[in-house]
């Protein structure tokens, strides 16, 4: 038998190994994040549509709800349930946000709609040490529209 339990220098040697995969994954992982964004954009650049609306909600401390549509014109926001006015991001901006996260969060987690792209959920942890600082962005009830709903 080559290796044995009860062998040092195979325990050694398996550990080693195991922290060589280990170190891998975690060398490769933000390269994954990263190509899973550039093809998720891909996507959305390629099938977005001239038209469409959604709903955005975002949360930290308090979440707001937006209903956004989006049209030759721009977008148009309109805040849900006692939200404050500001415009929230759009699509693009989202992407830009993942980006930044996928960089410097502690832990980010993102979702992709299949076919058009856009993140459908966001999630992150920007600080190990600060407690309470996740915060999500989530997009719902994605429509495209025709000349007549906007």
């Amino acid at each position: 038998m080559i290796f044995s339990s009860r062998d040092s220098f195979s325990i050694v040697f398996v550990g080693g190994i195991g922290l060589l995969i280990v170190g891998i994954w975690v060398i490769f992982q933000p390269n994954k994040k990263h190509a899973d964004l550039e093809n998720a954009r891909e996507l959305w650049n390629i099938n977005k549509p001239e038209r469409y609306s959604y709903t955005l909600t975002t949360g930290c401390m308090f979440i707001e709800q937006h209903e956004i549509v989006h049209n030759e014109y721009g977008h148009i926001s309109t805040p849900l349930g006692g939200a404050p006015k500001a415009m929230p991001v759009t699509i693009e901006d989202l992407f830009t946000q993942v980006e930044n996260a996928n960089l410097t969060a502690y832990k980010a987690l993102t979702e992709y709609h299949p076919y058009f792209g856009y993140p459908v959920l966001f999630k992150t942890d920007g600080s190990k040490e600060v407690f309470d600082d996740e915060c999500f962005i989530q997009v719902t009830n994605f429509k495209v529209l025709d000349s007549s709903e906007t």
